[in-house]
């Protein structure tokens, strides 16, 4: 993609077999993200011995994050494109924007914890056994399970109310092609780092945990199967 097709992605006069595929492809995913997921909530939901694992509680809270991306998100994408001739196309893409702002960074950090937990969990589980039930309960699974979701809250409507503050005007183009804001509406030095730190916090540290986790299970894995010769 050379300058000028760079330049009409991002001023809006994107070539429509291009917007035929995304949509083609955001269809694709919303159908099967949707089906995979709704059979493991139907799994849980019928059988007994499933529900009774605390471990599988984790999982069904990853389950909820992924319909989030799948039932909101790309809904939302979709709705965009297609109201896209509306008179006041201006006002529409900056409430599409700020909608799917807030739920890209609840679903994503949703996700992320979600997987978080479910790492930590399994860790537990394999190399400290005999005191995993100590560790892990019911009461501790529902509330680490409604940290994630109430600090994903937090954190996508305080990035909203931070993006409206900025001021930032979407200009009239599909969504999922957003500029950056002009010199002018730069981030002030206080929103830079505010922002960089959530980034830290609720992104890089917990993909750096499950890293360390799961080199610490290969560790352990290895370590059993040594014993075993």
């Amino acid at each position: 993609m050379d300058g000028s097709e760079l330049h009409s992605v991002f001023d809006g006069t994107v070539p429509s077999v291009l917007m035929v595929l995304i949509e083609i492809t955001l269809v694709v995913c919303f159908l099967l993200g949707s089906a995979l997921n709704t059979i493991l909530l139907l799994v849980y939901i019928r059988r007994r011995g499933f529900r009774s694992q605390i471990s599988n509680k984790f999982l069904l809270n990853l389950v909820f994050s992924n319909l989030l991306w799948n039932l909101v998100l790309i809904p939302i994408l979709l709705f965009d494109n297609a109201i896209s001739t509306l008179e006041d196309p201006e006002f529409r893409s900056k409430v599409a924007y700020t909608v799917f702002q807030f739920f890209l960074i609840f679903g994503t950090c949703a996700s992320l914890l979600s997987q978080l937990l479910i790492g930590t969990d399994q860790y537990l589980a394999v190399v400290d056994p005999l005191h995993y039930n100590t560790r892990v309960n019911t009461k501790r699974c529902y509330f680490m399970c409604g940290a994630v979701w109430g600090l994903s809250f937090m954190v996508a409507t305080l990035n909203v109310i931070n993006y409206e503050e900025l001021g930032v005007v979407v200009s009239n183009i599909p969504i999922v092609f957003n500029t950056w804001p002009s010199p002018s509406q730069a981030p002030s030095v206080s929103t830079s780092v505010f922002t960089s730190s959530f980034a830290v916090m609720l992104f890089l540290v917990p993909f750096g945990v499950l890293t360390f986790i799961t080199h610490l299970f290969d560790k352990k894995t290895l370590q059993f199967l040594w014993a075993l010769k």
